[in-house]
């Protein structure tokens, strides 16, 4: 089990930092049944935004610049930040979107991922939902339902970060302190329509194995 926690400044006399301001995306994040248009904006600043849909964060020399809205067809991570000068002037945003109908058809070997039935470590890895419920005439009416039924925790940080043979978390289970912390994002998707969170966090391994 990974755990994420949210960084904390431990200097007791030290001044927080004056936060950065958020980026405008729309929609936000959430569970969508169809295509879409996404816009990002910058209120009030004369900036460039840069984006990115691999997970990572955006920067000056990583990601795409924002021209426009773009257009979202499949389950996706959207991270943008304003930049002015090379210089980080907003809060990274980031936004999953999860499209329910695409999450019982999800390979069983995506893209970026530890894949194969020895990729962690000798452990196979099984990113599919098993088709003997995704395809059952008996669960499958029943299974988009269960997904709204539930909420959802997006994590997301960099894919060697968490499978990386040389420093990834699952293949790396027994390490243990600062050193191990990963930066991620948490995002807590409600299907209600009431609004959840999302967090920068860091985020270390609890456990071994199991």
């Amino acid at each position: 089990t990974a755990i994420a926690t949210q960084a904390a400044d431990t200097q007791p006399n030290a001044k927080p930092a004056r936060p950065l301001p958020e980026l405008r995306v729309n929609p936000p994040r959430g569970l969508v049944e169809t295509p879409f248009r996404l816009t990002i904006e910058a209120a009030g600043q004369e900036a460039a935004i840069r984006f990115t849909t691999d997970f990572s964060e955006p920067t000056p020399q990583n990601g795409s610049e924002y021209t426009g809205p773009l257009t979202i067809t499949n389950t996706s991570v959207v991270r943008a930040a304003a930049f002015k000068s090379g210089t980080r002037v907003s809060a990274v945003a980031t936004h999953s979107y999860i499209f329910l109908d695409q999450v019982a058809r999800q390979p069983q070997n995506p893209p970026g991922l530890a894949a194969g039935s020895r990729a962690w470590n000798g452990y196979p890895a099984a990113y599919g939902m098993d088709p003997r419920v995704a395809k059952d005439p008996l669960y499958r009416d029943r299974l988009k339902p269960a997904l709204q039924s539930l909420p959802t925790l997006s994590i997301v940080c960099r894919s060697e970060d968490l499978f990386g043979p040389r420093s990834g978390l699952y293949l790396h289970a027994e390490a243990r302190g600062e050193t191990w912390e990963k930066p991620c994002s948490a995002e807590l998707i409600l299907s209600d329509g009431s609004k959840g969170f999302q967090v920068d966090c860091g985020l270390r391994m609890q456990g071994n194995s199991t």
